[in-house]
């Protein structure tokens, strides 16, 4: 790249692939709700194919995220920063920013639902969760930018799996079980790593190497400082969030109280320990 530095510039989207996956998570939820509206327990029954879904999506993003960030660690701080379109490292940067445009749409079709079902799915909160990350997922897509930040904030999404099948076996009559226990430790301990440990490791050189990157390539500043905004208040949330999970994987929440916490998807839910 040297004397030929890629500058940034609206590129914009692939509606067709954006289209595609919201139909594909409608799909899914029509089915997994219709198979689960003969289950026992009224929000099993309502909330199931919601969670189910968010199940698929947390795994589409776990495995994209667990792929790329390894793969991307290691390569040139402006293939991190910018998705390249040619040469040996653009598809990795691509199948990450497919994987944003498919989280974008996950985002769409979960922000219908929680309308459609509120105050079931979530509520204030979820809205504001969703409407950062939209922005944040649009901007990247159509400026074709962070590329490494898309990868580790998709491990992010491998904490959501312990915690969907807390819900499941919560909502099955298996609230007391072993199963609910190892779930909920390793919830915390998956939470830890991928929330707490590798996002502010990575935020911190998104921070300090990867902002001055994409200014000095031409990227507005007004997409630059939204970018450093949610990334950074995202890391204090997790902060936050992580000393609720402790208290809830500990057993802190047996004493006839509910706690309150946020799945990685943003579903704030009140969850009885």
């Amino acid at each position: 790249m040297s004397g030929q530095a890629t500058m940034v510039s609206w590129v914009g989207m692939d509606w067709w692939l954006l289209a595609k996956w919201f139909c594909l998570y409608e799909v899914g939820f029509q089915v997994s709700h219709s198979f689960l509206g003969t289950a026992k327990g009224e929000k099993l029954k309502r909330d199931g194919g919601s969670y189910a879904t968010a199940m698929a999506n947390a795994l589409l993003m776990s495995y994209l995220g667990l792929t790329m960030t390894p793969r991307l660690w290691d390569a040139p701080e402006a293939t991190k920063t910018i998705v390249e379109m040619s040469g040996d490292w653009a598809p990795y940067t691509q199948q990450v920013r497919e994987g944003a445009t498919r989280f974008l749409a996950w985002l769409l079709y979960d922000l219908v639902h929680v309308a459609h079902s509120w105050p079931h799915l979530g509520g204030v909160d979820t809205v504001l969760h969703h409407a950062g990350f939209i922005a944040f997922s649009a901007l990247c897509i159509g400026y074709a930018v962070c590329p490494f930040p898309g990868a580790w904030l998709s491990c992010g999404e491998v904490s959501s799996i312990p915690l969907n099948i807390r819900w499941f076996l919560i909502n099955s009559g298996y609230g007391k079980s072993k199963a609910l226990e190892w779930a909920n430790l390793a919830f915390a301990f998956i939470f830890f790593l991928t929330r707490v440990v590798l996002y502010w490791t990575c935020l911190h050189g998104f921070l300090t190497v990867e902002v001055p990157l994409l200014l000095s390539r031409g990227a507005p500043a007004g997409a630059v400082g939204i970018f450093s905004l949610l990334l950074s208040g995202g890391a204090l949330l997790n902060a936050y969030w992580f000393v609720m999970i402790v208290d809830m994987a500990t057993g802190g929440g047996k004493k006839a109280r509910e706690t309150c916490v946020s799945d990685t998807n943003g579903q704030a839910k009140a969850k009885s320990i």
